[in-house]
């Protein structure tokens, strides 16, 4: 896997590509495509929503935050100028939003827009902590950047209606599991909004899974969305054939599941492999 040396890297090139799509739509790009309109920049939501993130207050400001980009989800260069925009700011999961619908808007996809661009959309944060997790495992650091997109979308404080929490969206009992497997010294279950914490655990419960199953991924991939009873079932009847499990599994968001992290895993292949 390899991280662009700057953050920056082929932005110029994007946007010029980005221009040409643009005016092609029919719409009038801007001088500066990259920084935020004078009305976005005197949104009151935008206003008001980025003081409470800076404050820590981080579900009020992004509440806040997202009815601007709900507001301009109809704008290919609103969700081009907030992609950048909430990315800077921290705000992961509604950069990610942004930039897929600029990619749908302009006809394009991560394979053939400007990288930059797919980057946008399929990012590598916390590529700190992932990329020696992924060492020490001994598994394709990219499973683990699509898992986390699929999961929470970089969204450290997210919370499914499950209480499936942080990065990795682990659920509390599973949380206080791998604490005593790792013997996690003075863990609280709020730590799993951590992203150093939710990382380490749900990358601990992915090697698991794909040491249980084998290093069968379509197994452990199920496993961590299903359980690793209902996986054990199905490897159990399809064996070690990858296409057959897949067919086997009669969970519909589980095959959804699977399906999506392969494509996002393919995405960060095609994004952040050794160019030609």
């Amino acid at each position: 896997m390899v991280l662009p040396d700057d953050p920056a890297e082929g932005q110029a090139a994007a946007e010029t590509w980005l221009r040409e799509r643009l005016v092609a739509a029919g719409v009038v790009p801007p001088e500066a495509l990259g920084a935020l309109s004078a009305g976005l920049a005197a949104e009151p939501g935008r206003l008001i929503g980025e003081k409470l993130w800076q404050l820590g207050l981080h579900e009020a400001g992004k509440a806040e935050l997202e009815t601007v980009r709900e507001a301009y989800a109809d704008d290919p260069v609103a969700n081009y100028q907030l992609a950048l925009y909430f990315q800077e700011l921290g705000l992961f999961r509604s950069s990610i939003v942004a930039a897929a619908s600029l990619l749908h808007q302009v006809g394009a996809t991560v394979f053939d827009a400007p990288r930059f661009l797919g980057r946008l959309a399929y990012p590598a944060h916390y590529a700190d902590l992932i990329l020696p997790l992924a060492e020490r495992y001994g598994y394709d650091p990219r499973l683990q950047f699509a898992l986390v997109r699929q999961e929470s979308l970089f969204e450290s404080i997210a919370r499914s209606s499950a209480a499936a929490q942080g990065l990795s969206q682990v659920i509390p009992d599973t949380g206080a599991w791998i604490a005593q497997r790792l013997a996690w010294p003075d863990f609280t279950n709020e730590d799993l909004f951590k992203p150093y914490v939710g990382l380490n655990f749900g990358a601990f419960y992915l090697s698991e899974q794909l040491r249980a199953f084998d290093g069968h991924v379509h197994a452990a991939l199920a496993a961590y969305n299903a359980g690793p009873g209902n996986a054990a079932r199905w490897y159990e009847t399809a064996g070690g054939d990858h296409d057959r499990f897949f067919d086997t599994v009669d969970f519909t968001e589980t095959r959804l599941y699977i399906e999506r992290i392969y494509e996002g895993f393919n995405a960060y292949r095609h994004l952040y492999g050794v160019r030609d």
